[in-house]
């Protein structure tokens, strides 16, 4: 069994960044909360620091060098994540297999968690540029479909690569061409399942789980009471 077969494709390996994910959520939903209590109630460092993790929010909000701090690691980690992955599916490669192991389990959640000390600060409100940039609209969509694409990507992989010939070999060349057409593919998968599947899906539940409102009674309909 390969190491692809061990972990790549393995459900408890996979759903690490989507709780990573749900954790960034949850933390923004609580700054979110926290900061419509102190706005009412006029005390903003009182207020988020009831909880711990409102007190890093602030800490992330008032601190500049804490930010910068993200920055700097955030992206060391996922440059360090990205250029190294080359490396490791090299066939002449010098690692051994428990390096090999290492990587494959922990590069991904590596990774995601770099992307968030990142984005994570313009979603406290800053980073302008990076806000301005990642508010295009392009990202807007993309982010609709990110999981469907994260989720059926397997799907369009496994028969381009079963279908080859020969040997897969990696070099800059075929890795690059691998990712654009797996991307590319990956993208129009999800999206024909997104508006297919997941959006009457979503509507669906809406209907099911919105509260009934009462009707609204005109003054005629009562008698003027």
């Amino acid at each position: 069994m390969c190491i692809r077969d061990r972990y790549y494709t393995k459900p408890y390996c996979r759903i690490n960044t989507f709780l990573i994910g749900v954790l960034m959520a949850w933390m923004y939903i609580a700054h979110k909360q926290a900061k419509k209590e102190s706005a009412d109630a006029g005390n903003e460092r009182e207020v988020y620091g009831k909880s711990a993790i409102n007190q890093f929010n602030y800490s992330v909000i008032h601190n500049w060098y804490l930010r910068y701090s993200m920055y700097v690691v955030g992206l060391v980690i996922t440059s360090v994540c990205v250029y190294t992955y080359f490396d490791f599916f090299k066939v002449d490669t010098s690692k051994s297999l428990l390096e090999h192991h290492f990587f494959t389990v922990f590069f991904r959640p590596g990774f995601i968690i770099g992307m968030a000390l990142v984005i994570y600060p313009a979603c406290l409100g800053k980073a302008r540029i990076l806000r301005a940039i990642l508010g295009y609209h392009i990202f807007n969509v993309l982010s609709k479909a990110t999981y469907a694409i994260y989720m059926l990507h397997l799907v369009v992989l496994e028969p381009m690569l079963s279908m080859r010939d020969e040997a897969f070999h990696f070099n800059e060349y075929v890795l690059w061409l691998t990712t654009i057409d797996g991307f590319l593919l990956s993208c129009a998968v999800a999206l024909v399942a997104t508006l297919v599947f997941e959006y009457p899906i979503i509507g669906l539940s809406k209907e099911f789980l919105r509260p009934k409102r009462a009707p609204i009674i005109s003054d005629k309909e009562t008698g003027g009471k």
